[in-house]
């Protein structure tokens, strides 16, 4: 089974390190074998290891601070993301990653900065037009939002997250009826999602409230 074969590529991984101990490459190989098994405590330490023989391993870099990133601890990730786009201008995942926490702690201006860039470099990429839309959501610029939506939708028409997206900025500028039909397409395509059974829920609760105001 799968789990028998991580640890014999494992165990072929610790052969190479053991003849030749300087290899970050073979280091960041079997933290993401770690990384696939579920165990993040032994992955991290040895892209940690990865870095400490070669500081410019971007890959190591990218592991780690998508490791961060997956735990919330924003600062450390970005100390990552940052680090890659020093390396490399050319990574559009650095620029979308650094984009990301720059709108979570509210940098808007810096965060559309960083979205621009990934989207110059990888301009089919219907996730981070996602991700430039909920900015200009924040920003409560939502015809500019709407359209970013409409984009990665036209990406990639299967982006629950675009929906859920777009299904607010209708939400927020009265478009009711478009909302209800955008969270109902993002839950058909991810049951689970949970922001759009959120927004659904809550849109209910505005609708009802309109209509007994009515009456």
């Amino acid at each position: 089974g799968m789990s028998g074969q991580i640890d014999a590529s494992l165990q072929d991984f610790i052969k190479v390190i053991e003849l030749n101990p300087n290899y970050d490459e073979a280091y960041n190989n079997i933290g993401i074998v770690y990384a696939m098994k579920n165990d993040m405590k032994n992955a991290v330490s040895y892209f940690e290891k990865a870095l400490k023989l070669d500081p410019n391993n971007v890959e190591a870099h990218y592991n780690i601070g998508d490791y961060y990133f997956n735990q919330k601890d924003y600062a450390a990730a970005f100390e990552h993301f940052q680090k890659i786009i020093m390396i490399n201008h050319n990574s559009a995942i650095a620029y979308n990653k650094r984009g990301i926490i720059y709108g979570i702690s509210k940098q808007y201006n810096l965060a559309l900065a960083d979205f621009n860039r990934s989207l110059a470099i990888d301009p089919r990429n219907s996730e981070i037009f996602r991700n430039r839309g909920v900015v200009f959501e924040q920003k409560k610029m939502f015809k500019e939002a709407i359209q970013d939506y409409n984009t990665a939708l036209k990406i990639n028409s299967k982006n629950a997250d675009a929906y859920y997206g777009r299904g607010n900025s209708y939400a927020l500028t009265g478009r009711y009826g478009d909302a209800a039909e955008d969270f109902e397409k993002a839950l058909t395509i991810d049951p689970n999602h949970q922001g759009a059974k959120m927004s659904k829920q809550a849109l209910i609760k505005i609708l009802t409230e309109k209509n007994a105001k009515k009456k």
